[in-house]
């Protein structure tokens, strides 16, 4: 079944004010909260399910902050109570209502930590053995990886995102991105005689937390904000699928549906900032 929560649809749904950038007023501390209080269900999550954003993660988690907030806010709401009721069907998991404040607030706090390394200004130089071997493993790891995952109806686009990257801050962002391919496709991209190396994937992350010392970043808990980032993006999307589930089939055929309760890729894109055309200068009389 296709997953409900990148579902493609139409909507004017605002569920909360949100600019550009992806910023709107937000309880900073609740957000850290919120992160340090499901790290553990984060890091829980087998590689294999792991996702890679559709839209910008912050303006997504925003929106599904909205939803959250507007529709199961009062525990003893109608809405939340109708929830409740389809939730004593076993099929139907209603605890989805209660993760989804905490998820859109760790996947919002995830997003920005992850937006604030991308954006850092550092001088910071890396020993040269340092940045040399993290080169040398990043480029071997990438050959293997584009070679089979190219054209992969999923990966690929990781691949593309590899492929663009230039710097230290990249390199970094590349090996970790690098080392989860290797862990998800290890039976396809072990069996590469050319390139493959056994020590890579350990390499990858020992170099991923190196880089990261040497340039004052931090991780938590061992984890790199990208991959911080894609796991709790992972959580909330599955978090706010089983809700628009629940939604689904409590008010099919009524318009609230695609209001209350829009999806957040959608409504995502449809927040980017448009270019403006460029005006053309008027054509002079012949």
């Amino acid at each position: 079944m296709d997953n409900m929560a990148d579902e493609e649809e139409t909507t004017t749904t605002e569920p909360t004010e949100i600019t550009e950038a992806g910023e709107a007023p937000f309880p900073e501390e609740e957000g850290r909260s919120a992160l340090e209080a499901l790290l553990p269900r984060l890091l829980a999550q087998p590689e294999a399910e792991l996702v890679q954003p559709k839209a910008d993660v912050q303006v997504m988690a925003l929106v599904a902050r909205g939803v959250a907030r507007n529709q199961f806010a009062d525990p003893e709401g109608e809405v939340r109570r109708r929830f409740a009721a389809l939730g004593e069907i076993d099929e139907y998991d209603d605890s989805c209502c209660d993760d989804l404040l905490a998820a859109a607030d760790a996947c919002w706090t995830a997003g920005r930590l992850k937006s604030a390394v991308d954006a850092a200004k550092t001088t910071a130089m890396l020993p040269p053995d340092v940045a040399a071997e993290a080169t040398e493993v990043r480029n071997r790891m990438f050959k293997v990886a584009e070679y089979y995952l190219a054209d992969h109806p999923v990966d690929a686009v990781t691949i593309v995102y590899i492929r663009a990257g230039s710097g230290y801050l990249d390199t970094m962002n590349d090996l970790g991105d690098l080392a989860d391919l290797y862990i998800k496709y290890y039976g396809v991209l072990s069996t590469d005689v050319k390139y493959y190396r056994s020590t890579d994937l350990t390499d990858a992350r020992r170099l991923v937390r190196t880089m990261m010392d040497a340039m004052g970043l931090s991780e938590i808990e061992g984890v790199s904000p990208t991959e911080l980032r894609q796991r709790a993006w992972t959580f909330l999307n599955q978090t706010y699928d089983q809700v628009r589930r629940g939604a689904t089939f409590l008010y099919w055929g009524e318009s609230r549906l695609a209001r209350d309760f829009p999806s957040l890729v959608s409504t995502a894109r449809a927040k980017r900032p448009r270019k403006k055309k460029k005006e053309e200068p008027p054509t002079p009389p012949s």
